[in-house]
């Protein structure tokens, strides 16, 4: 599940290289997730019993093994309603109802229904169009999570991935850009702080210098967030790649540097 580096948390966890000590499982992307699904659970509870292996004990995600690189399967399984949790208990029942061992018998149905497979509209991400995007980019901007760039026009582009990362950040869900179950029902019933409750670090101001690599802070995290990297606040070279792209795309110049054109072009 894991790519060998000395004395990371899974080969702690293995005793040795992971690669050589576990066995890893892919969940397909493609196609309809509640079949890739059954087969995920399914594989893994016969993984389970023909190894010896308690779903609930042996089986960890790549997310705990490899945490600083790594979010898998959590970031296919949420977008579609299933925690961990949910996972681990989905794949001890079929566990428990399987009565044989062989690759031959026909594992038992999970019977799963993604919130994709419910209600398609309720998992948007980058690279989805429509009303649904243009009506979640309202309901951002009503929170107070800006998109000063395109506003709402139905593109779910880098700026509604920053600003819902933003929005997940504040109120403590996974922060991975994808507006899911969690977020939706998150932003359902967030309610905007009020002007003399909002601290003056979250006011957008020209911090009045100019912003370069090497750079790191508050300030930084807007930009990062408003060009769609990771937001650590450490303004790298990355970082800067991106920033000169954007500036780019802006016709600005693209010198990587975060001046009071480049900046009230983000914000």
């Amino acid at each position: 599940m894991a790519r060998s580096i000395s004395k990371t948390m899974d080969n702690i966890l293995f005793g040795d290289d992971a690669n050589d000590r576990a066995i890893g499982v892919e969940l397909c992307r493609t196609g309809k997730f509640a079949k890739a699904y059954d087969r995920y659970t399914g594989y893994m509870a016969y993984l389970c019993r023909k190894f010896g292996l308690k779903p609930n004990k042996h089986i960890v995600s790549h997310k705990v093994l490899d945490p600083q690189r790594r979010y898998d399967p959590q970031s296919w399984l949420q977008p579609h309603g299933i925690s961990w949790e949910r996972f681990i208990s989905d794949v001890k029942r079929v566990y428990d109802a399987w009565a044989g061992s062989s690759e031959e018998i026909e594992a038992p149905k999970t019977g799963v229904k993604s919130a994709v497979t419910s209600n398609p509209e309720k998992v948007l991400r980058k690279g989805s169009k429509g009303a649904a995007v243009k009506e979640l980019q309202k309901k951002l901007i009503a929170a107070g999570f800006k998109l000063p760039r395109f506003g709402a026009d139905g593109h779910y582009g880098d700026e509604t991935v920053a600003a819902v990362k933003a929005f997940q950040k504040v109120v403590g869900i996974s922060v991975d850009g994808i507006y899911g179950p969690a977020t939706d029902n998150k932003l359902d019933h967030y309610k905007k702080p009020s002007k003399k409750n909002e601290s003056k670090s979250a006011v957008v101001t020209y911090p009045g210098k100019l912003i370069r690599i090497g750079a790191r802070g508050k300030n930084v995290e807007r930009i990062q967030r408003a060009v769609g990297v990771k937001a650590d606040g450490i303004f790298g070279a990355n970082t800067e790649k991106t920033v000169k792209a954007y500036q780019q795309r802006h016709g600005l110049s693209a010198d990587g540097i975060v001046g009071p054109a480049t900046w009230e072009k983000m914000f």
